[in-house]
């Protein structure tokens, strides 16, 4: 090739390659890394236009809106930013831009208010914390540690701002909330601190100070508290609040021990307690439980000249019985009670004494005696008698006396005698037993085969069959009251004893240990005795329970079956122990009962109204009672029942097999007894009228006299 041809090729290669050269440089790649470029630099603005140039190539768009957030971050527009990031979650560091804006954003809502009052009002804290959090997430991007620390400086600013501004609740709130940061967990404490003195709770700020020790002025501050409590507690005192004086004394003893130059603050607690103790033991109505509740405070403590807080709780006890004694309605039990508490201060046992000794006199003769609780204060008065008074041992005999001497009025001719007979040579007693024998028309029981009988001069005499001595009652004397059984014959002494005659196979004859006794009963082979106390004994066969009778009390009368016993309580109802093949123990539900009787395999009751009631076998009509009425006493025997009316007839139902029901004709009666097989009544003039089976002679007793005076 020629020379020239080869310039001209080159020439023409040169404009080919400047042609693409020109147009590379405008393709939309070569104008995306140019915007690229532009972005990169920190030209958001030309950066913008560039890939706003590129129209729908590629993610140009987005990539401007990338450009737009920043310049709207430079231009402090944080939310528009944090919005446009958070579209663009998917670009470079979006997320994080994002976030962090959403933080400045915070932050700017936060602001820094002049008047802090309105700041912490509006809450200005709470996007500073959120602001803070989202910082903290964003550890070391930009100056997020920096802008998370200016958060909580801010805050903490504002706090202390708060507390200088008075309002301690707030400032100690912010505080409490930044944690470990600076000082803010002490300070917040300080601040609780200087709250609880600024509200008067001296408690809540004594404790808070204390807490901090040496932290700025808490330590100063704290026993400034201390002291200021202390006067304030010599001021209640000087004004006579001694409620007030103590708990303040108390409460700078167990949070402090505190000593101050005017005392002890526990000495002067025990100074306060025992001045109030001592106000409220002289007021016109003394309040003596509470002044001892403060006496009791004071331990051992006693003002000069003064007595111990010990002795002013005896005197409190001193007069407290005294005002019981002289108050509008003497109360003798409560002065008692209240002396008694009074241990060895002086006069107090002598009153104390005397009081019983007087209670004893007006429950001896109230218009309702209660003679036991008269000997119960007598006893307790410790051998006290007023000048020219009967010795408390002199006034139990009396009460037993007067006691004795009512029985008999009301015509209780046992529990009367029993009761004379416990001081037979008391004042008239001899003549008041002789008295009471002439009016008492005697006693009779019915056993199966055997009468027994009882004179008014205290003998025994029996009638019937006499297999196992069970009539070998001659000798008897001093008896009140006579029980039949089938076998043996039991009675009870004037001195409370009980003496027993016939079979003793199982024991029921074991009666020689027994006192306080004021009624018997005796069944097949068991023997039953009531005591003065309510308390029932046994003895003799319980093969069937019949002598379980340990766990009873408040019983008035006992009666002995066959091989079952039942007892009346002193309200009105019925205990059964023993054999129930014929439901002669179902007596749970009675009430209103005033005296049993237990017959061989049923039970009777007479009941308040004077009506009657029976459980048990019925073979023979026995239990067919509910027609009795007016009924004053019932007895049951084998397989019959007879009651006692008001009028001195006798009515009766059951077998008549010997014609021991044969009683229409009877009048003038006062004391019945059903037996085996046979029925016994007796006159007011003690006579004996009988029908029935007579095989053993047991009814062949008209020619008796009980009433031997």
């Amino acid at each position: 090739m020629k020379k020239r041809n080869y310039k001209r090729f080159f020439a023409l290669l040169l404009a080919v390659m400047m042609i693409f050269s020109l147009t590379a440089c405008n393709s939309p790649q070569a104008q995306y890394e140019k915007a690229d470029s532009l972005l990169a630099k920190g030209e958001y603005a030309k950066a913008a236009e560039a890939f706003d140039a590129l129209g729908s190539y590629s993610d140009a768009s987005r990539m401007a809106l990338y450009c737009r957030a920043f310049i709207a971050g430079e231009e402090g527009e944080f939310q528009k930013a944090a919005t446009a990031f958070s579209l663009l979650s998917d670009i470079k560091d979006s997320a994080l831009l994002a976030d962090y804006y959403t933080a400045r954003s915070l932050e700017e809502q936060g602001g820094a208010e002049t008047d802090v009052e309105k700041w912490y009002q509006a809450e200005g804290w709470v996007p500073y914390y959120d602001a803070y959090e989202l910082y903290t997430k964003l550890s070391l991007f930009r100056d997020s540690d920096i802008r998370a620390e200016a958060c909580r400086s801010t805050v903490y600013n504002q706090a202390t701002a708060l507390a200088d501004a008075g309002k301690y609740n707030e400032a100690a709130i912010l505080m409490g909330t930044m944690g470990s940061y600076n000082d803010a967990e002490k300070r917040s404490l300080y601040y609780s601190a200087c709250y609880c003195e600024q509200q008067q709770d001296y408690t809540g700020a004594y404790s808070l100070f204390a807490s901090l020790e040496t932290y700025e002025d808490a330590a100063t501050r704290a026993q400034a508290i201390l002291a200021a409590e202390y006067a304030q507690g010599e001021g209640e005192l000087e004004a006579g609040k001694y409620e007030d004086a103590y708990a303040t004394f108390t409460w700078l003893d167990q949070n402090a021990a505190y000593a101050h130059q005017n005392g002890n603050a526990s000495v002067r607690a025990q100074e306060s307690a025992y001045l109030r103790g001592e106000q409220l033991l002289t007021q016109p109505e003394p309040a003596f439980a509470q002044a001892r509740e403060w006496f009791a405070l004071c331990g051992e403590y006693a003002p000069e000249n003064k007595a111990s807080a010990t002795e002013r709780i005896k005197e409190s006890w001193y007069l407290q019985g005294e005002s019981f004694l002289y108050g509008p309605e003497p109360d003798f039990v409560s002065a008692a009670a209240a002396l008694e508490q009074a241990g060895d201060y002086p006069g107090a046992s002598t009153r104390i004494n005397a009081y019983w000794y007087q209670l004893g006199i007006e429950r001896m003769y109230a218009d309702t005696p209660d003679f036991e609780g008269a000997r119960a204060a007598f006893e307790t008065a410790d051998g006290f008698a007023p000048e020219g008074e009967p010795t408390p041992d002199v006034r139990i005999m009396e009460s037993w006396y007067l006691q004795g001497l009512l029985f008999g009025e009301n015509n209780d001719y046992v529990n009367a005698m029993l009761l004379l007979h416990k001081n037979p040579n008391f004042r008239d007693t001899p003549e008041n037993i002789e008295h009471l024998r002439s009016k008492f028309p005697g006693a009779v029981d019915a056993g199966i085969s055997h009468l027994v009988a009882l004179r008014s001069d205290g003998t025994v005499i029996t009638k019937g069959l006499n297999d196992f001595g069970k009539c070998l009652t001659e000798k008897w004397k001093d008896i009140l009251f006579i029980a039949a059984g089938h076998f043996h014959t039991v009675g009870l002494k004037t001195d409370g004893t009980v003496i027993a005659t016939g079979s003793n196979k199982f024991g029921q004859c074991n009666v020689q240990g027994w006192s306080e006794i004021i009624e018997l009963s005796a069944g097949k082979y068991h023997t039953v005795a009531l005591r003065s106390d309510g308390t029932v004994v046994a003895a003799g066969m319980n093969t069937y329970g019949q002598c379980d009778v340990g766990s009873w009390t408040d019983i008035v009368q006992i009666s002995a079956g066959e091989n079952h016993t039942v007892g009346l309580r002193a309200d009105g109802t019925v205990v059964a122990v023993g054999l129930n093949t014929d439901g002669q123990c179902d007596v749970d539900g009675w009430t209103d009962v005033v005296a049993i009787s237990a017959g061989l395999k049923h039970t009777v009751a007479l009941k308040t109204d004077g009506t009657a009631m029976a459980v048990g076998r019925n073979a023979y009509g026995q239990c067919n009672v509910n027609d009795f009425k007016n009924l004053i006493a019932i007895d049951a025997g084998n397989a019959h029942t007879v009651g006692l009316t008001a009028d001195g007839t006798v009515v009766a139902t059951g077998d008549n097999l010997y014609d021991q029901l044969a009683v229409d004709d009877w009048t003038d009666i006062v004391a019945v007894s059903a037996g085996g097989w046979y029925t016994i009544g007796l006159k007011p003039d003690g006579t004996l009228v009988a029908v029935g089976n007579n095989y053993y002679l047991q009814c062949e007793i008209t020619d008796w006299q009980l009433n031997v005076n």
